[in-house]
């Protein structure tokens, strides 16, 4: 009996869906992340009132200035290329929970303008993470994420 249940929870486990397909499917493999992009964030002014929005100009550039394998590595960047198509998301004040938050497209400059809502942020200085993202997809499957971040502490005031 030991054994049967034993042989149910495998075939289970086996068939269970998981987060990128079914297994045995071509999307049960978890996706490779690599950080090629570099991202610099630009804000308008350096202090904003709460009824305004926050605007930001991000540049997302390849190569990243560390490793692409996520280790923190320190790398020089000897060239600089735009990274066009690349989804970018901003959150302000991110350890308030829903941040207020900005996302686009970069344009075939690998910028994009970021307006975002302050609503009610607290006043004083505000910390601000920018991620971008691209995924590249082969047969309907989450193949390659190309990645970058940003930790900007304070990014700017709130008046």
């Amino acid at each position: 009996m030991v054994k049967l249940l034993g042989a149910v929870a495998g075939a289970a486990l086996l068939l269970a869906p998981s987060a990128y397909g079914n297994v045995g499917d071509a999307c049960s493999a978890d996706p490779t992340r690599l950080q090629t992009f570099y991202v610099e964030a630009e804000w308008t002014k350096k202090a904003y009132r709460r009824s305004e929005k926050a605007s930001v100009l991000l540049t997302v550039t390849r190569p990243a200035d560390t490793d692409p394998t996520g280790y923190g590595i320190p790398i020089d960047r000897p060239t600089s290329v735009p990274a066009q198509d690349v989804t970018v998301t901003t959150a302000v004040a991110p350890e308030r929970w829903p941040p207020p938050f900005g996302r686009g497209i970069t344009n075939e400059d690998g910028q994009v303008r970021l307006k975002i809502p302050l609503g009610n942020v607290p006043r004083g200085p505000q910390a601000a993470s920018h991620y971008a993202s691209y995924w590249t997809n082969e047969n309907g499957c989450p193949d390659i994420e190309e990645w970058g971040f940003l930790w900007e502490d304070p990014a700017f005031k709130v008046r």
